[in-house]
This record gives C-alpha cells, sequence and structure tokens, in this order.
C-alpha cells in the first residue's frame, strides 16, 4: 500500500508533462501501477474507483468530468488509495469494496490508516 499527498488539482486541459517530476511520481505509480480509491462526497456518501493517475482522477471528480454518480456530489474528497500492480487486481479489489457496506469500508479506511502509522510487529 502506497500512501499519498495530494498537491495542487490538476488544471483541466492540461497534460501530465506540465506537472513537475515530483507531482507526477507522487499521483502515478510506477510503471503499470494501478490504484483502487476511496472518496467522501459532499453529501457523505463514499465512491469507490480504479485509477492509474490519483490526482488527475480526483481533478476530474471535481471538475464534474468525472464518474455520473460525483458530478452531482462535489467536492469530493480522497479518504484512501490501495496500489495494485494490475488493472485486473485493481478491478477485483474495487468490485469487493464496493460489495461492503458503509461500516465495513470506514473499518478498512481506518486500518489503512493504522498501517501506515505504525509498522506491523509479527
Amino acid at each position: 500500500m502506497v500512501e499519498f499527498r495530494l498537491s495542487k488539482p490538476a488544471v483541466a486541459g492540461s497534460s501530465p508533462v506540465s506537472r513537475s517530476g515530483a507531482a507526477r511520481r507522487e499521483s502515478r505509480g510506477t510503471r503499470g501501477e494501478w490504484f483502487t480509491y476511496l472518496l467522501r462526497c459532499r453529501d457523505g456518501s463514499i465512491y469507490t474507483g480504479i485509477t492509474d493517475d490519483l490526482t488527475a482522477r480526483i481533478a476530474k471528480h471535481n471538475d464534474g468530468s468525472g464518474a455520473k454518480y460525483t458530478r452531482s456530489r462535489r467536492p469530493v474528497k480522497l479518504l484512501g488509495a490501495f496500489a495494485h500492480r494490475t488493472k485486473g487486481a485493481a478491478l477485483s479489489h474495487e468490485a469487493r469494496i464496493k460489495r461492503l457496506r458503509r461500516r465495513a469500508k470506514l473499518t478498512l479506511l481506518r486500518r489503512l490508516k493504522a498501517s501506515r502509522r505504525a509498522p506491523r510487529i509479527r
């Protein structure tokens, strides 16, 4: 799992080349890396999706050109993201998360944040 801090949102119509190298590395994984992400919408609902460029995708959600679900629920805020090596793995993880109830999704996010704070003791 990878932790992400979003810098300035990408400007609509800008190309990834216009962002600094650090910003690209922060939002895009290594070659072929995909992310499953969870967003909190304005109405408090939780949206789950996948992308290979987290910063650009969240900017699309917030400018209204993202998913139909989030268009009327802007602005959205990133709650957490999981890194995957393949698109198929990201899609499978997204499907599993979408089947969860809200309480289970929030528990998953709490565990994600807890795992970043302290190393696991075996």
